[in-house]
C-alpha cells in the first residue's frame, strides 16, 4: 500500500481508502493495518488495532491468510498488549496445513511472546516439525538446546546433527554445544565427539576451533595424536589472522613440531604473530 507514512496527511489518506470499502480480503485488511501502524500517531495506531481485528475476523481456515494474521500481531501491529495473540493464529495455521507456522509457535515460546510461554511447548512444536521431516526445524532445536532454552541428551542431538546440521555463521552452535559437553551437561565429557564438533566449527571458519584442534592433536585428547595435522590447523589459525596461532606457528617452525624447522618462516609468523610473538 503506497502511503508515506511521513506524509503530513498519511492518516487522512489511509482513513479514505479503509471508508471506500475496498479493503474486504484478509490481506487488504492486514495490509491497511500495518500501513496504519506505520504512522507516529495514536490515531494511526488505534486504526492499525481495529482494521487487524477486522482482518481477524474475516479469516477463515485458509492457512496463508490465518498466519498473516498472526504474522501481523506478532509483529504488534496490533499493539503490544496483542502480540500474544499470534499464537492462536500460528497454530491454525499449521493446522490448516502451514505446518511451518510451528516454527514461528516455537519461536514464541522461546522468546516469552505468548501468555503461558514454555520451553516444553517449543520443544514439542519443533520435535513434531522435525518428525514431518523439516531440517529446519532440526537446525533450530539445536540452536535452542546449545543455548541452554531447551534440554536433550546426547543422543537426542545427534540425531538431530544427522539430519540438521548446526548452519550457523562460524561454527558458534557447535562451540556451544562442546561447551555444554565440558560441563556435564550430557553427562561424563566425550572428548572424541568435542573433536568431531571442533571440526565441524573450524570447516566453517572458526579459528578458535582450529587452535583446540591443534591442541588436541598435539597433545592426542580426543583424536589420535598427530603433529603433522596438528600443525595443519595451526596453521589454518594463523592463516585465518589468529595471532596466537601465528606465534605458536613461529615456534614450530623453530624446533620442527609437525612440520619442517625453517628459521625463515619461524620469523615470518613471528612478525605477523606482532607483541603475541
Amino acid at each position: 500500500m503506497m502511503v508515506d507514512p511521513a506524509s503530513p496527511n498519511a492518516l487522512e489518506v489511509l482513513k479514505a481508502i479503509g471508508d471506500s470499502g475496498i479493503a474486504c480480503t484478509v490481506d487488504e485488511r492486514v495490509a491497511l493495518a500495518r500501513a496504519f501502524s506505520a504512522l507516529a500517531d495514536a490515531k494511526g495506531q488505534a486504526a492499525a488495532q481495529d482494521w487487524l481485528k477486522a482482518a481477524a475476523a474475516i479469516v477463515t481456515d485458509d492457512a496463508d491468510d490465518l498466519y498473516k494474521v498472526g504474522d501481523a500481531y506478532r509483529d504488534g501491529v496490533g499493539g503490544p498488549d496483542l502480540v500474544a495473540e499470534a499464537e492462536d493464529f500460528f497454530n491454525r495455521s499449521a493446522a490448516a496445513g502451514r505446518q511451518g507456522a510451528l516454527r514461528d509457535v516455537a519461536d514464541g515460546h522461546l522468546l516469552g511472546l505468548w501468555k503461558d510461554s514454555s520451553p516444553d511447548q517449543a520443544q514439542a512444536s519443533l520435535a513434531a516439525l522435525v518428525a514431518s521431516g523439516d531440517p529446519d526445524a532440526g537446525s533450530m532445536m539445536v540452536r535452542a538446546i546449545a543455548g541452554q532454552q531447551i534440554k536433550a541428551s546426547l543422543d537426542e542431538v545427534e540425531k538431530l546433527l544427522a539430519t540438521s546440521p548446526a548452519t550457523d555463521k562460524g561454527g558458534d552452535t557447535y562451540m556451544k554445544l562442546i561447551r555444554l559437553d565440558e560441563r556435564g551437561a550430557f553427562g561424563d565429557p566425550h572428548p572424541e565427539k568435542q573433536a568431531q564438533w571442533l571440526s565441524k566449527a573450524a570447516d566453517a571458519g572458526n579459528t578458535g576451533a582450529m587452535m583446540r584442534l591443534y591442541r588436541a592433536y598435539a597433545s592426542g585428547i580426543g583424536v589420535e595424536a598427530s603433529p603433522e595435522l596438528a600443525a595443519q590447523w595451526l596453521t589454518k589459525a594463523a592463516e585465518g589472522g589468529d595471532q596466537r596461532a601465528a606465534g605458536e606457528l613461529a615456534a614450530a617452525f623453530d624446533v620442527g613440531f609437525g612440520v619442517p624447522a625453517d628459521p625463515a618462516k619461524a620469523a615470518y609468523w613471528r612478525e605477523r604473530a606482532g607483541p603475541q610473538g
